[in-house]
């Protein structure tokens, strides 16, 4: 999940705050920068800030597809949010034909790679190959493939272990005032057909589900606000707990803004979107 944020301080500050671990800073060749958060499950969120910016200037400039879609939500919408969700690939250019098949590849594709220090110290590099889906006039949400290009396999089990026992992404919520046009970007990206309901739709990814609803539904089930714009955008995130009370003694300890009933716990996440978290009970 890549979650715009204007600094990596003021995001990893938050994060910890909320009880999770949070990985070291990183910086993409192209001038941007995470604090990624990493989960059991495979799953994880990336808060991501401009880190230099002549360098995503002249990024911007040469075309590369990245950078234009942060800048563009960033300059549609507020930060902090959430921009849009990668989807791991196996094969990035037989998913982008794909995408072009059936008209919704945008962009250029986009490799890269930056250094990485191993658990043990040695300093390595990753690489990475991404495309992009989308359509030119949605600026709230971005949705790419990636595929890893580099040979090993990091152990991230120190940096899944959270204070407030999240364990992984159980579903994303997105807005759409027309469900029926979010509709023709997610079916073809996902290639899961949509289930509707009265209250709206939900999808499968392989490891994630989606909730497509409107705005007023929204506010109505997680008390969050949200104004659309042109296309679907994501509204916010579900976290899966074990434990939903261990986890809601962690979060209203430093969550002033905390909304909590007996199902989740709802965090704002800038002015327009949240993270939930839901779980069993002790």
């Amino acid at each position: 999940m890549v979650m715009p944020v204007d600094t990596l301080v003021e995001a990893r500050g938050l994060f910890e705050r909320l009880g999770f671990t949070v990985a070291p800073d990183a910086r993409h060749p192209f001038g941007t920068e995470n604090a990624c958060v990493f989960f059991a499950d495979g799953t994880y969120l990336e808060p991501l800030a401009v880190g230099d910016m002549a360098l995503c200037g002249q990024a911007a400039e040469a075309g590369n597809p990245f950078v234009l879609r942060d800048r563009l939500f960033r300059q549609a919408a507020a930060v902090p949010g959430i921009s849009g969700f990668a989807l791991k690939s196996p094969d990035m250019r037989a998913d982008r034909a794909a995408w072009e098949r059936l008209g919704v590849s945008q962009g250029d594709m986009l490799s890269f790679s930056r250094p990485f220090r191993k658990p043990d110290g040695e300093a390595t590099e990753v690489g990475f190959r991404l495309t992009f889906a989308g359509r030119a006039h949605w600026a709230r949400i971005v949705l790419f493939a990636v595929e890893p290009i580099h040979r090993f396999t990091s152990d991230r089990s120190a940096l899944t272990r959270h204070a407030n026992g999240v364990t992984g992404i159980a579903r994303l919520v997105l807005a759409a005032g027309d469900l029926d046009e979010a509709f023709t970007l997610l079916e073809p990206v996902l290639r899961s057909p949509a289930t509707v309901a009265s209250d709206g739709a939900t999808m499968a990814a392989a490891n994630v589900a989606l909730e497509i609803q409107t705005p007023e539904a929204i506010e109505a089930r997680y008390g969050v606000h949200i104004l659309t714009g042109d296309g679907p955008q994501i509204a916010g995130l579900v976290l899966s707990v074990n434990d939903l009370d261990g986890a809601r003694h962690v979060i209203d300890a430093s969550a002033s803004h905390a909304r909590a009933d007996e199902e989740r716990v709802v965090i704002p996440f800038g002015p327009q979107s949240f993270i939930a978290f839901e779980g069993g009970r002790s």
